[in-house]
C-alpha cells in the first residue's frame, strides 16, 4: 500500500485553492492528506 503524502497549506484569503486540494484528497484525484494549514493573515476566512 503507497502512503500518502502529507503536505501543508497556506492560504492568504478565502482558502478556494485549500479547498480544491481537500477536494482532490477526498475523492481520491491526490493522495494526500492535509496535515497544516497556515496563514499570515488572522482573517483569511479559509481558516
Amino acid at each position: 500500500m503507497m502512503n500518502r503524502l502529507r503536505v501543508g497549506v497556506l492560504i492568504s484569503g478565502g482558502g478556494t485553492n485549500l479547498q480544491a486540494i481537500l477536494d482532490a484528497c477526498e475523492s481520491g484525484r491526490l493522495r494526500a492528506e492535509v496535515v497544516f494549514v497556515g496563514s499570515d493573515n488572522p482573517e483569511a476566512a479559509g481558516l
